[in-house]
């Protein structure tokens, strides 16, 4: 392949991942307001991160999310207002601030689908049938081990996909841990 076509390709490729996490983001954020459960995506993710990894401080949050740990403040604070979460003291270094969720913010977790029926990608991945669902799952896992950090990306995201209760994730998922 030529540099030019395999920069074209990757362009292309990061537009079209683009596209399709604005429109799932997008639809989300507007079923979570329509339905009235009065948080955010980000909210929404920073729970389900704290439920599924237990205590994380807003520094760990902020690698996780990819973005500075100033960003995830106001939106934590907005979460412990709302009694959703608590900062918490590590014992052994009082620098550190973990957050957990409280009894509240793990029963909203437990009204909240991971994947809604009208989801988009839900739908899209209807319209595909499974085998061209499992070719693309397959590719995509493909293109993440040829990238340099791509075994670490991977171990990180297969534990989050069973923990999230993916049932079907582990026909691509075992696969790659046997590999």
């Amino acid at each position: 392949m030529t540099d030019e076509k395999l920069h074209t390709r990757t362009v292309e490729f990061k537009l079209l991942i683009g596209a399709l996490w604005k429109a799932s983001a997008s639809s989300t954020e507007k079923w979570l307001h329509e339905e009235d459960f009065g948080i955010t995506r980000l909210q929404l993710g920073l729970l389900r991160v704290l439920h599924l990894d237990g205590a994380n401080t807003i520094s760990e949050l902020s690698r996780k999310f990819g973005v500075d740990p100033s960003t995830l403040v106001p939106t934590v604070d907005s979460l412990e207002r709302k009694a959703l979460l608590t900062r918490g003291r590590d014992p052994n270094d009082r620098r550190r601030v973990p957050l957990t969720l409280t009894d509240e913010g793990v029963a909203l977790i437990a009204h909240i689908p991971s994947v809604r029926d009208d989801d988009p990608i839900y739908t899209a991945f209807q319209g595909l049938g499974d085998d061209q669902a499992q070719a693309l799952l397959e590719l995509i896992l493909a293109l993440i081990d040829h990238m340099p950090d791509g075994q670490q990306v991977l171990a990180e995201a297969i534990p989050r996909l069973h923990a999230h209760g993916a049932k079907e994730a582990h026909l691509v998922c075992k696969q790659r841990e046997t590999t």
